[in-house]
């Protein structure tokens, strides 16, 4: 697991707190004080420039092979949100449930 990985899910988080961490573009992770883990829209490859040719602003934190989550939240079916490559990484590596809109399900579906 990656250093980052790795910070998120032992953050020491007070009981009644959230910490939040910038997983860059529009992806964050959150830590509750309980223990638990979600991201939302995590972009933890470079697919965006193989779909729509976007450079990347910054690399990514971790590789999806990484991840470390209890929960994946989507919010919407753009490549950069439903990214097509860490989304099934991150499913191969945690049990995390993935809850996104219905219009996400047949992407996700393999």
């Amino acid at each position: 697991m990656s250093n980052v990985a790795q910070l998120i899910r032992n953050y020491p988080t007070p009981a009644n707190g959230v910490a939040l961490f910038w997983l860059g573009n529009s992806g964050f992770a959150f830590r509750a004080g309980n223990g638990q883990v979600i991201y939302i829209d995590p972009l933890l490859s470079d697919a965006v420039y193989g779909v729509n040719r976007w450079q990347r602003l910054q690399p990514p934190p971790f590789r999806p092979a990484e991840a470390d989550c209890d929960l994946l939240l989507i919010t919407h079916g753009h490549a950069d949100h439903l990214d097509p490559d860490s989304v099934p990484g991150i499913a191969q590596v945690t049990r995390a449930p993935i809850a996104a809109p219905p219009s996400c399900v047949g992407r996700m579906v393999q």
